[in-house]
């Protein structure tokens, strides 16, 4: 089939490349001058089922009371309403089955992408550490290792946690891993092209027109962009094949009109915080929410300082993660669109959690400060599989802070259901059916 794949993010990138290892002739198309440049792009780096943890944690943005009256307010009750253990349980299995599928294509790629193993969660309060044990054992129920470690422990695992800072203990989770989001995207946009994908950058969809039986994207497109051309800072292009940038170059040759209109067999959506409005005219109102979250991006002092891996506070909700020489602080998530740059607050909180965590250990002159609106359905679980009503449109959307962990995992399960290798299931989690919009 020929397929179009709206959106490059993480989920866009990692369908593309499942796509066209079925055999599918596929187009993405992107916004933004390059992959992962919007959410994607300053990411946690971590790997977790425990994204959505058993144990107490703020997973849900607090909203003041002044706009519960709004439409976010309806949809922060949704949330409350509807978040189960049923959707605990599918989350964890997902994103186990997505760090498998993630290590099958790292071992089909040329390079690494600053991996590491192990993410340990640490919590300053006793009683509140104690709650986590006795709620951990729900992780261990559906398959995850949790190992509970005393402070000591913790700061044997982490040597970089200061015996300053209270620490009651922690858990480690051994089969999540820490990775560079960005720099995974470029690999799998290298890969999926190797096999024939095309990537139109610097496109916008403004719609998707399913009349008279067919699809069709009506688009816009700018000039030539960087997201055609070789790349330097992650070190993804080094060495490509000249076969490969010609590709690219005759791909770029192409697009000189500023309107476009074309046929598809079929569509996939995979465009964060643009799908509701692409969705609306077809009579699919998707209840989507943008939360904001934010990090900071240090280069480390030398290679023994900072977290070996990562390590996640628990209860201010902020975590440290190491990318091969730099160390990646990230917290904080409120409702709205990420505007402007974030505030000396929110900063001055990850700079506070730096110094709790892993004294010392950056330079801290010349940070890479990053936010970004993450796309958020009110289960916390992403929709995956064909649009109710629509047979040729399919979606892969909101993952909220989910998308790095489920990303491979996601974009199997569509790969599967577009083949007819699997079909949904009427209490299937995931599936997009008309009680979710």
């Amino acid at each position: 089939m020929k397929i179009a794949v709206i959106g490059a993010g993480i989920a866009g990138v990692a369908s593309a490349h499942e796509l066209s290892a079925d055999g599918h002739q596929v187009c993405v198309f992107e916004r933004r001058g390059g992959v992962a440049a919007e959410a994607s792009f300053g990411t946690n780096g971590i790997l977790s089922p425990a994204l959505r943890p058993p144990w107490p944690m703020r997973a849900t943005p607090r909203l003041p009371w002044l706009r519960m009256a709004s439409a976010q307010g309806a949809w922060w009750w949704r949330a409350r309403r509807v978040q189960s253990t049923r959707h605990d349980d599918a989350f964890w299995t997902l994103a186990r089955q997505s760090i498998e599928r993630l290590a099958h294509w790292r071992s089909q790629w040329p390079s690494d992408y600053e991996r590491t193993e192990g993410v340990l969660h640490v919590w300053r309060d006793t009683a509140a550490f104690d709650a986590a044990l006795g709620a951990a054992e729900r992780l261990r129920q559906a398959g995850l290792r949790a190992i509970a470690l005393d402070a000591e422990h913790c700061r044997h695992h982490e040597p970089a946690l200061p015996a300053a800072t209270p620490l009651a203990g922690g858990l480690l989770l051994p089969q999540a891993e820490v990775g560079n989001c960005r720099l995974a995207a470029h690999l799998w946009r290298d890969a999926a092209e190797r096999l024939g994908a095309e990537f139109r950058f610097a496109t916008t969809v403004r719609a998707i027109d399913v009349a008279h039986g067919g699809v069709r994207l009506q688009f816009e497109q700018l000039a030539l962009t960087t997201g055609f051309a070789a790349r330097d800072g992650d070190g993804a292009e080094r060495g490509a094949p000249q076969a490969l940038l010609r590709q690219r170059s005759h791909a770029a040759a192409r697009y000189l009109a500023p309107v476009g209109d074309e046929p598809f067999d079929a569509v996939v959506l995979c465009a964060g915080t643009e799908a509701a409005a692409l969705l609306a005219p077809l009579g699919l109102r998707l209840p989507l929410q943008q939360v904001t979250g934010r990090s900071l991006t240090l280069p480390l002092r030398s290679p023994e300082r900072g977290p070996r891996s990562a390590v996640v506070d628990v209860q201010r909700d902020i975590t440290l993660a190491r990318l091969g020489t730099r160390v990646r602080v990230s917290g904080g998530a409120e409702f709205g669109a990420a505007r402007g740059q974030p505030s000396a607050r929110h900063l001055e909180a990850l700079y506070r959690a730096l110094d709790d965590w892993a004294p010392g250990c950056a330079h801290l002159a010349h940070p890479q400060v990053w936010h970004g609106a993450r796309a958020c359905l009110p289960e916390g679980l992403p929709m995956i599989g064909g649009a109710p009503g629509q047979p040729r449109l399919w979606l892969n959307i909101g993952h909220g802070d989910g998308g790095w962990t489920l990303a491979a995992g996601a974009a199997q399960r569509l790969a599967d259901a577009m083949a007819g290798r699997t079909a949904a299931a009427e209490d299937d989690p995931f599936a997009p059916l008309a009680a979710r919009f």
